[in-house]
């Protein structure tokens, strides 16, 4: 997955990635553990919905976007 990731666009990957880890690890500190699954979900979220577009970019990945809103309260 990481190479489909960096090769969609690889600087902004680089800086996204970066900052997404950076306040996961952030919220787990400071043990706000609504901030931390909500920063983690959106964090893997994203990488999937990445991959399976570049994958497959027909596909509409109902259930990724659902596990989401469920994962964040909406």
């Amino acid at each position: 997955y990481r190479m489909a990731f960096v090769s969609w666009n690889p600087l902004e990957w680089q800086a996204d990635t970066s900052s997404q880890h950076r306040t996961i690890a952030e919220a787990v500190k400071s043990r706000d553990a609504k901030a931390a699954s909500h920063a983690l979900a959106t964090h893997l979220a994203r990488t999937a919905l990445v991959v399976l577009s570049s994958a497959s970019p027909t596909y509409e990945p109902v259930r990724i976007r659902r596990a989401l809103a469920a994962a964040c309260g909406q």
